[in-house]
């Protein structure tokens, strides 16, 4: 098995999850993501997919034009 950290992309709250093996496209992260219990979403301005723990912090990420921010709002 293979551990897993998704970290929310809003206020970093991270959480591990173990697959059977390694991810090679977006689409399964937003896959495993959304079975874990947190929410995943496609960037398709930036060409990315974002992990978020809930639809609050997606909602914070967004800006007034409806996508998403360049970078998290959590301190490193």
């Amino acid at each position: 098995m293979l551990g897993i950290t998704l970290k929310c992309f809003n206020c970093g709250k991270e959480k591990t999850v173990y697959v059977s093996r390694s991810l090679s496209f977006a689409f399964e992260l937003v896959d495993i993501t959304n079975q874990s219990g947190m929410l995943g979403e496609f960037d398709f301005n930036r060409n990315r997919a974002l992990v978020f723990c809930d639809e609050d912090c997606c909602n914070a990420s967004l800006t007034k034009k409806g996508t998403f921010r360049c970078r998290p709002n959590y301190k490193k």
